[in-house]
C-alpha cells in the first residue's frame, strides 16, 4: 500500500529527516510498530530519491549496507523516472534479501560479473592477438610465396630461353644461305620451309 505526503522543504532539516519522521508518522499511524518486521520505501517523485527504513526484525537481515547496495542497483531506472519499475526491482530485491537471509547474492552476482567479463576481456585479446598474428604471417608468407613464384619463373626463363637464330645446317654453296631458312622474325625459332 503506497500513500504521499507532502514534506515541507522550506524547513531546514535535511530530507533524509524529513523522510525518516514521515516513516514514522505512518508505523504509529498504521500500527507497523507490533512486530517490527515492517519495510517502509518512501518515494520522491520530484527529488527522484528514494528511502527505505526496515524495523528492527527486518533489518536483522536487510542491513543498511543491504539498503544502499539494492539503491545502487536501482539508480539508473529512479533517475530515468521509470518510478514503478524502480519499486518494483526494490520490492524483488528485499525479497530475495529476506529470502536468503543476507545480501550476499548482490555481492556474489557483482563479482560473477567481473569475473565474466574479466575472462572475456582476456579471452577476447588472446584471439584478437593470434588473429593479428596470423594476418601479419600470411602476409609475409605471401609476399615470400610471391617472390618465390617470380624466381621460380625466372629460372624457367633462364632455362628455356634459346637463341631466335640458329641452324645446323650448312650453306648450299649456290644460293649462299642456309637449305633451311629459320623465320628470324617468329620469337620461337619455328623453322620455315626445312
Amino acid at each position: 500500500m503506497f500513500t504521499t505526503g507532502c514534506i515541507d522543504q522550506k524547513n531546514p532539516r535535511s530530507l533524509k529527516v524529513s523522510a525518516v519522521d514521515f516513516i514514522h508518522f505512518i508505523r504509529d499511524s498504521w500500527n507497523f510498530q507490533k512486530c517490527d518486521n515492517d519495510i517502509v520505501i518512501l518515494l520522491s517523485k520530484d527529488d527522484r530519491k528514494v528511502y527505505t527504513e526496515a524495523g528492527t526484525t527486518a533489518n536483522k537481515f536487510l542491513t543498511d549496507d543491504c539498503i544502499d547496495q539494492v539503491h545502487d542497483i536501482i539508480e539508473s531506472e529512479l533517475s530515468d523516472g521509470k518510478y514503478y519499475e524502480t519499486l518494483k526491482e526494490m520490492t524483488t530485491q528485499y525479497k530475495i534479501i529476506l529470502s536468503e537471509g543476507n545480501c550476499g547474492y548482490i555481492s556474489e552476482k557483482r563479482t560473477m560479473t567481473i569475473v565474466a567479463f574479466t575472462v572475456g576481456a582476456v579471452f577476447g585479446t588472446i584471439v584478437l592477438t593470434f588473429s593479428v598474428c596470423a594476418l601479419i604471417l600470411n602476409r609475409k608468407q605471401g609476399r615470400y610465396q610471391k617472390q618465390s613464384d617470380d624466381e621460380e619463373i625466372d629460372k624457367k626463363v633462364v632455362r628455356t630461353s634459346r637463341p631466335l637464330y640458329h641452324s645446323n645446317h650448312s650453306f648450299d654453296g649456290a644460293a649462299g644461305e642456309d637449305s633451311c631458312n629459320i623465320d628470324k622474325d617468329n620469337n620461337e625459332g619455328i623453322k620455315d620451309n626445312c
